[in-house]
This record gives C-alpha cells, structure tokens and sequence, in this order.
C-alpha cells in the first residue's frame, strides 16, 4: 500500500471516529435535555398540588397530605431485606438516587449524611434510599456509594428491588419518580412518620436544600417527640 494511500485511509477513519464521537455526543445531549424536561415536568407536579398529591413541601405537620407508604420488602446492600414492617414505629426520610446520576443524587445524599450526623441522638429515626437503577446498582455498588457517605448500618439503608416495585413505591405511591422513565426522579426527600403516614417532603438538592434540611430537621424531632 502506498503512503499516499495509508494517508487517505489514516485521514477517513480519523474523520469516522470525529463524526461517530459527535453524533454520540449528540444522542447525549438530546437524552439528557428529554430527562431534564421530564424532571422540570416533575418538578411543576409537585408545585402545582397544595395537597401533596404529587409530593409538595408541606406547608406544615399538620396538612393531611392524603398519603401512606406503600407497602414493600426489597433487598438491601449489607445483606438481607428492608420491609415497610421493619420501620413501624420508626420516624424516617425516604428518597430517590442512582449511584451513576451526575446530577442531584450527590446533593442528595449529602443532604442525608448531613442529617444523619444531626440527628444522631434520636434513636428511632433511620434514612432509606431507594434505587431508581437496579440494573446497574448491585447491593455492592450500592454499600460502595453508602460507605463514601458515611452511611451507617441499621440507620442509613440502601435498597433496591425490580423496577416495576420501585415505579410502584416511589411513583404510583409517593408521586416523586417520571411514570415513563424512573431516572427521572424528584430531588425531594418524603417524611414518614411512626405509623406510615407521609408528613412532608423536602428538597434535598438546590439553593432551597438549606432551610429546607433546617425545617426537615425540626419536623423529623417534632415527630420523633410524639408517641405512636
């Protein structure tokens, strides 16, 4: 093969790889600005219904947002199974993440190291974080992600289970996940309290995730102080 010829085929895949790497970088995008439409949708859901039905912040622990927690057993990274009956009696925050999410999942979850830390002193409050990506969050992957928090065991637990569950828990039940994609999760956190009952929900990703987590933080305490 002549130079000229190894120059010509050099320069053709160069220019196959460039336009291959652009249209990948294209379906990118395109997907990433769906999700992001699909998320500002979710988060006008949750403006739009004073009641709760589509997961507002409540406007206080005495609204009846008209909604219990679902029922649900689902696997747990550590080892074993978490079920709704292993936190009766309990207060607790439930929320949505993904370990591969580049976007609020991190602020998220700092959200809910922070808490933790705060309410270390009530006994009977615990954080559960419920994977909208089983597919690719394996108990491991998810222990992983809890431990680079700081999770700590039988307070803070990392659960994942079929999709069709999770749909079912956290959009049909909670109003926080997309009904088409379930990536496409709300950044608001649900308060439940000791018999079930959703109290509340909080951003936990923001400018708003400050006083948010401060008004989080008094209502967890407010409901940790009542007794069942």
């Amino acid at each position: 093969m002549s130079a000229s010829r190894r120059t010509n085929l050099l320069i053709i895949n160069v220019v196959l790889i460039a336009t291959l790497g652009l249209v990948a970088l294209a379906t990118y995008l395109v997907t990433e600005q769906k999700r992001a439409g699909k998320q500002r949708q979710v988060d006008r859901n949750i403006q739009a219904n004073p009641r709760g039905e589509h997961g507002t912040t409540p406007l206080g622990l005495d609204l009846d947002l008209g909604l219990t927690m679902p029922d649900f057993r689902l696997e747990a990274a550590g080892g074993g199974e978490l079920a709704l009956a292993d936190l009766a009696g309990k207060v607790w925050v439930a929320d949505f993440i993904f370990t591969n999410c580049a976007g609020v999942c991190p602020q998220m979850s700092e959200m809910a190291a922070r808490l933790q830390e705060r309410t270390a002193d009530l006994a009977d409050f615990r954080i559960v974080s419920f994977s909208v990506d089983p597919e690719r969050d394996s108990l491991g992957r998810l222990e992983e992600y809890g431990s680079h928090y700081g999770a700590e065991p039988g307070r803070w637990f990392f659960v994942r289970g079929p999709v069709a569950e999770i749909r079912r828990i956290g959009g049909e039940g909670l109003k926080l996940l997309d009904g088409d994609d379930i990536l496409t999760h709300s950044p608001k956190c649900a308060l439940i309290d000791r018999s079930g009952k959703v109290r509340g929900f909080y951003s936990g990703a923001g400018p708003e995730r400050a006083p948010e987590f401060d008004r989080l933080e008094k209502d967890i305490r407010t409901l940790c102080a009542e007794t069942e």
